[in-house]
């Protein structure tokens, strides 16, 4: 979510991985949880499956194609958040007003 109101605000797709990475730190202390949260919702059977490995290693690939897979079925953020989460053209100019305004 942190990383779809960043790019929302214009923050550069660099920065936006970056900021992901560092989630990392501040979850490290309940890691192991939320690893197996996370497997719990998908067909992996250990925390070592590669899919599943790609998608909690919090590399900065891995957002990369993140970010591709949504451009390529929403056509990008704004479309993903108009089209896919309901809210209007004028809610999207709205929350991107409020996330830089100071």
């Amino acid at each position: 979510m942190s990383g779809l109101l960043l790019a929302l605000a214009g923050a550069s797709e660099d920065a936006v991985a970056t900021d992901w990475q560092l989630t990392r730190i501040g979850t490290e202390p309940v890691r192991t949880m939320l690893l197996e949260f996370a497997k719990k919702g998908t067909d992996a059977e250990s925390v070592e499956q590669p899919g599943f490995y790609n998608l909690v290693s919090l590399r900065k690939s891995c957002w990369q194609a993140f970010v591709r897979g949504v451009e390529n079925k929403y056509g990008g953020f704004d479309n993903f958040v108009t089209d896919k989460l309901g809210f209007s053209k004028d809610d999207l100019a709205t929350i991107k007003k409020n996330l830089t305004s100071a």
